[in-house]
């Protein structure tokens, strides 16, 4: 706790990162961390699995792997989403949610929708994976237009992550408001992953991408 408190206790090193932190949705990498803080581990000593694209052993199961985001199957050698249990929080993906756009050089809008205007709070968080491509050797921009729907400071009850790294163990910047959203978010490589997730009401976000060299 901050001894001003009008200051934050905590904040990132990218501005970017803000809403990333202090919410309900550990990272990949957070979960990793409490596992081997606590000699989890362990439990898999002799157990020998070789996990791809940055999946680690899964130490509830020895013999498969924990997946980042995008990935699955027992190695994470499958470009699909997983569920994941993060620390007792459920997330998991309805029918349908998994979503590939194909990205062009000219300006495409999307709109990326989760929940429902009924739906009660819940500990347990929908989730939906987009999936942006370009060609090789080209990168994708997205700018987020607008958005609808249940809104709050924490991203706590719902929100947007945009991946921009080819490395998906690392988490992206999270969207909870429209003021959060930076001018525009370039990918890294040729592909961009967006999740949006939910646990009330309904969450929409307005999105326009293209691919850029």
């Amino acid at each position: 706790m901050s001894v001003d408190y009008k200051k934050a206790a905590l904040v990132p090193r990218d501005p970017r990162y803000r809403k990333s932190m202090g919410n309900y949705l550990p990272s990949f990498h957070d979960v990793m961390i409490i596992n081997r803080l606590y000699n989890c581990t362990d439990k898999c000593d002799g157990v020998i699995v070789q996990c791809q694209n940055g999946g680690v052993q899964d130490v509830n199961d020895c013999t498969r792997c924990r997946c980042p985001t995008g990935y699955g199957g027992l190695y994470c050698a499958a470009q699909i989403p997983q569920m994941i249990n993060r620390a007792k929080i459920w997330t998991f993906q309805p029918d349908g949610c998994f979503i590939v756009l194909n990205a062009t050089t000219t300006l495409q809008d999307q709109v990326i929708e989760l929940g429902r205007l009924n739906k009660s709070d819940s500990i347990q968080f929908e989730e939906c994976l987009y999936k942006i491509k370009a060609q090789e050797g080209s990168r994708i921009e997205v700018i987020v237009k607008d958005v609808y729907g249940i809104q709050s400071e924490s991203c706590k009850w719902a929100g947007l992550e945009i991946l921009t790294q080819n490395d998906t163990t690392f988490s992206g910047p999270r969207i909870c408001k429209l003021s959060d959203a930076e001018a525009y978010y370039i990918s890294e490589g040729r592909k961009m992953l967006l999740k949006i997730y939910n646990r009330s009401s309904i969450s929409r976000f307005v999105i326009s991408y293209r691919q850029i060299t």
